[in-house]
């Protein structure tokens, strides 16, 4: 395994602020920058909201992931909502990630370790900064609860959000600790962090970001990741994400081109190490036969190994006449199995699956075929502040479907040969996160 502090000296130099020279995608406008900068200067005093070596240990089980002999399921909120912070759907959020990677690990015959889309995903990226109501009066789009609130009338920015988005990851990730330990005899519960499962969310709001930021670590979450709006090369959030020492996410869909995902590895990982990098594709179905192929060879060509991931859900979302937005979960898992076979093919791994799914049973905002008709479908449970996201049986539905799948691949031997034939146990020895692992023949 690589060191994970490993750096290239040829980078030029970085800060948590260097970030400040460059063009920012997405900026939120604030109308009262000294309240925002004493917000921040709070947060910087704050408490580290995860510890730093649970940070490198997720960065040891990428470099694994990378060389298909681990997986990962993320999943959560498409944006969380501070309602939700409540101790039953918290818990149901942990139980569905840690239910979905038994599923899998069982199917795969890999560890599969969960991340959550949890405990800070309250930043959002949007299509226009301003929305036009239907009574013609245009105000802020919600860009997530830390930022603004998703009622129409309190759409300011607001800095004091940024503190409420703080208190209540800490208090998130306090249950979630709570929790983790009536799941003790789970399958692979030996590497899993001390919240059960691994954090992550997008890094949007730099200055929050930033000041989270200690000695290169964003002790914010385990795992960050840039998306598509926001990984300008030349931009501010690809500067800010190449110093941090967390694992490092990038969101591509089909405008990305192999030059433009080889110059973001290098720009992100100049000394190329081995699942320092996560790529998560959102093609659509309709499109990963065409544009995954070259994208896996050409950074395969570039010396580069990262984790690959399907997110299935966002090149699948489509409008209702009455603009719902909703998504199909037959086109997703066509999208999941194009993409494990077009890496399958190519002889790299696929590491990962990504969704936007809650634990709540209830919920009715995704559909599960497409030959429904949207104009008659009903959606009496769409409670999500964004995207629609899978419900927890659905969310349980698609993983077990994905794992028949694998099982049942005529391949299986050419595709269990990249996973090295065996089946991994791994633990954690202490915090000098050394791990300890053996292999139990398949």
């Amino acid at each position: 395994m690589q060191d994970i502090g490993a750096t290239s000296t040829a980078s030029p130099a970085w800060s948590a602020t260097s970030w400040k020279g460059k063009p920012m995608a997405q900026p939120i406008e604030y109308d009262d920058q000294e309240h925002l900068s004493e917000v921040i200067k709070r947060l910087e005093n704050l408490p580290d909201l995860v510890p730093r070596y649970e940070i490198d240990q997720l960065s040891l089980l990428m470099q694994f992931a990378a060389q298909g002999q681990l997986f990962f399921i993320q999943g959560g909120d498409c944006a969380e909502a501070f309602s939700d912070i409540r101790p039953q759907i918290i818990k149901s959020k942990q139980e569905l990630l840690i239910a979905q990677a038994e599923i899998l690990s069982d199917g795969l015959g890999v560890p599969v370790v969960p991340i959550g889309r949890i405990a800070g995903q309250y930043s959002k990226p949007r299509s226009s900064c301003m929305e036009t109501l239907s009574c013609g009066s245009v105000v802020n789009a919600f860009r997530g609860e830390n930022i603004n609130a998703p009622n129409k009338s309190s759409r300011s920015p607001d800095p004091e959000r940024l503190a409420m988005g703080y208190h209540f990851s800490a208090v998130t990730l306090s249950a979630l600790r709570t929790f983790r330990n009536r799941n003790e005899n789970a399958i692979n519960a030996a590497i899993r962090p001390s919240s059960g499962v691994f954090t992550s969310h997008e890094a949007l709001h730099l200055p929050l970001e930033s000041s989270m930021t200690r000695h290169a670590y964003n002790t914010s979450a385990h795992m960050l990741w840039i998306g598509e709006r926001t990984r300008q090369i030349s931009g501010a959030h690809v500067e800010y994400m190449r110093g941090l020492r967390n694992p490092v996410g990038i969101k591509i869909g089909p405008s990305t081109s192999p030059t433009d995902i080889v110059e973001l590895l290098d720009t992100l990982n100049p000394g190329k190490m081995v699942g320092k990098n996560v790529i998560i594709t959102r093609f659509g179905a309709k499109n990963v036969k065409e544009k995954l192929p070259d994208l896996v060879q050409a950074v395969h060509a570039s010396g580069h190994l990262p984790v690959w991931l399907c997110d299935p859900c966002h090149g699948n979302t489509y409008a209702t006449p009455s603009n719902v937005k909703t998504r199909f979960v037959e086109d997703m898992l066509d999208e999941l199995k194009t993409t494990f076979m077009v890496h399958s093919e190519i002889g790299s791994s696929l590491g990962g699956i990504h969704l936007e799914e809650t634990g709540e049973e209830d919920v009715t905002e995704c559909i599960e075929r497409a030959s429904v008709n949207l104009d008659t479908a009903e959606f009496p449970e769409y409670r999500t502040l964004c995207d629609p996201r899978l419900s927890r049986s659905q969310g349980i539905d698609f993983v077990k479907t994905y794992a028949d799948f694998f099982r049942n691949q005529s391949a299986r031997a050419k595709i269990m040969e990249s996973f090295k034939v065996y089946r991994f146990e791994f633990s954690f020895q202490g915090r000098n996160n050394r791990i300890s692992h053996k292999h139990i023949c398949m």
